[in-house]
């Protein structure tokens, strides 16, 4: 009969690494609940303390030592999905605070398709953005977000890649031409109506005095 003492060193390997994605699994659930609690407090117009996000990041953090400790459990998709949440809501902070929106190493993420997916993501949070935001009159901030839905769109649109590499990207991306071509009429609708009606409303000033 063959030697197979290999086996049992494989067996304690595979439960120690079970024990290690357990963890990771638990880090990513709260990663992206975390994350998911900072968009909704951004769309109500709450405010997020910087406490909040440094506790998100050192999450965020830990979950990247995976990719070098234990790649066999870092690529299994769950650390994908709580990136891609992080990425989002990291760059909806940083476009609602400075108007801008943070790079790959800016925000000090190692997942280049966890960025890109973010990016597609974060899209349809503008969309809610710039609604709240024509609701209030506040054009010029409507605009802005409907500007950079377009750049985001513009630049994720040139990327061609097999699904393998960037799993549900094109569909994402497919999905940004509606909400932007959406957007783009709700907005030329909501403005041409305050136009109207500021113009109506001076009309009738004019006219009383």
């Amino acid at each position: 009969m063959s030697n197979m003492k290999s086996i049992e060193r494989i067996k304690s390997k595979l439960e120690f690494l079970d024990e290690k994605r357990e963890i990771l699994i638990k880090l990513c659930r709260e990663v992206t609940r975390r994350s998911r609690l900072i968009i909704m407090s951004i769309q109500g117009g709450k405010f997020v303390d910087d406490k909040a996000l440094e506790e998100l990041y050192n999450l965020v953090r830990q979950i990247e030592e995976y990719r070098d400790t234990y790649p066999e459990i870092y690529f299994t998709g769950c650390s994908l999905n709580a990136l891609t949440e992080y990425v989002e809501a990291m760059c909806l902070y940083n476009f609602v605070k400075n108007n801008n929106i943070p790079d790959l190493t800016d925000l000090d993420v190692k997942s280049e398709v966890a960025y890109l997916l973010g990016l597609a993501d974060l899209v349809g949070e503008l969309r809610r953005y710039m609604l709240n935001k024509i609701m209030l009159n506040d054009f010029t901030n409507a605009k802005l977000a409907l500007k950079t839905m377009e750049t985001i769109y513009r630049e994720l649109s040139n990327i061609i890649t097999p699904e393998a590499l960037a799993p549900g990207l094109r569909r994402k991306v497919d999905i940004m031409r509606i909400v932007l071509d959406n957007s783009f009429k709700d907005y030329l609708y909501a403005y041409k109506a305050f136009i109207l009606e500021r113009i109506f409303n001076e009309k009738i000033q004019k006219d009383d005095s």
